[in-house]
């Protein structure tokens, strides 16, 4: 097991690197009541416009050192993502990705790029691009798993979700990209956003501001 000073440093890295891609949907559930386009769904489940506040388990596994975390993730609409995690705080405001490191005190900030399809945040904010659906199947009367493909040989070779089909929020999101590189997102729970003006004109603070913008 890796020291924490491995994922203080390195999470953002980490984080970059996770190719964690959506797929091109295609009509799954014509006459069956349900919505006609799944990944169409889940992105307007994500992108409520009241926003969002889910409870995650984050966990990692690149090149065999590990780590796992319990975070929340607040979001509203495409443009503004916050995620807090013990070691780190990201957040995004429509072109601007700004990342908190708690133990150097430091702020870095940087141009987000929704279209970038090696950044998981692009991916929660973007358009689905860049998988297919393979296959789906009922898990029980409430969850459906979806297994999506890569198109390209960028990025991860599979992403499964199992989703809950009242609200089509997932509740897992699993990553894989060849043996290295391993993601699971554990949604425990999904509540409206009690504040979406503190996301909107929040900022992040610290001893040192590092801009890559300037």
């Amino acid at each position: 097991m890796m020291s924490p000073n491995f994922f203080h440093r390195n999470l953002s890295i980490l984080l970059i690197i996770t190719y964690l891609l959506f797929g091109k949907s295609y009509d799954l559930f014509a006459n069956t009541g349900h919505p006609t386009n799944m990944l169409d769904s889940i992105k307007a489940a994500l992108f409520d416009p009241e926003g969002l506040e889910l409870n995650v388990v984050w966990e990692y596994n690149f090149g065999g050192e590990k780590w796992k975390g319990d975070g929340i993730l607040f979001l509203l609409g495409n443009d503004y993502l916050k995620l807090t995690l013990p070691h780190q705080v990201i957040l995004i405001k429509k072109s601007t990705i700004m990342s908190y490191y708690p133990e150097t005190d430091q702020v870095i900030i940087d141009y987000f790029d929704r279209n970038d399809n090696s950044n998981i945040f692009s991916i929660l904010l973007g358009d689905f691009s860049g998988f297919s659906i393979a296959s789906e199947h009922n898990v029980n009367v409430t969850d459906r798993r979806v297994v999506l493909e890569s198109n390209s040989l960028i990025g991860f070779d599979r992403i499964e979700m199992t989703l809950d089909q009242d609200d089509w929020i997932p509740k897992t999101i699993l990553g894989e990209a060849g043996k290295d590189i391993k993601i699971m997102i554990t949604i425990v729970s999904s509540s409206l956003l009690k504040n979406p003006d503190a996301l909107i004109n929040g900022t992040l603070v610290g001893a040192e501001i590092i801009d890559f913008r300037e």
